[in-house]
């Protein structure tokens, strides 16, 4: 078993965590959206048995039992502060991930932080690259950035958006 929870569902760490979750949640349309604190990828968590839980996570294991190892709890709604468990289900990374592409939700590129290139200017070097024959390691130095930038662009491994 990956995460334990070593208590029945009438016992009272499970009423209470529970009472502790429902005191932390608003009701936003079907969601069940968690107001309490947040990790980095905007996921509610949770102090529960000596351990940080994501808190979709944690209601997963007291309605379903534990998760597999290599398993994900994704979301049919796609809002990470949603811990309503109709909302939940159970899939490998592969799924989640094959799940995120096809409702376009993956991060763009241009919205990332540390960008040096904008989607105007990923047309330019394909073009530059595809049409004009400028290699990789020219349009680096044109546009100061490393010769793998250029490359994964221009192959569409990155900025995948930009046609």
């Amino acid at each position: 078993m990956n995460k334990e929870l070593m208590f029945s569902s009438e016992s009272d760490e499970w009423k209470k965590i529970l009472k502790k979750i429902n005191n932390k949640i608003i009701i936003n349309n079907e969601c069940y959206e968690w107001q309490g604190a947040l990790d980095k990828d905007n996921y509610g968590v949770i102090w529960f048995n000596n351990k940080s839980w994501r808190v979709h996570r944690l209601i997963w294991v007291i309605y379903n039992g534990n998760i597999p190892k290599e398993m994900c709890i994704c979301h049919k709604c796609d809002n990470p502060k949603c811990i309503n468990i109709n909302h939940l289900f159970i899939g490998t990374t592969q799924e989640n991930t094959k799940d995120r592409d096809n409702k376009n939700r993956q991060a763009k590129w241009d919205k990332h932080i540390f960008t040096k290139l904008n989607p105007i200017q990923i047309k330019e070097i394909k073009k530059l690259h595809f049409e004009d024959g400028i290699s990789y390691r020219k349009l680096a130095e044109k546009y100061n950035v490393c010769y793998a930038t250029i490359r994964e662009a221009t192959i569409g491994r990155n900025w995948k958006h930009v046609k």
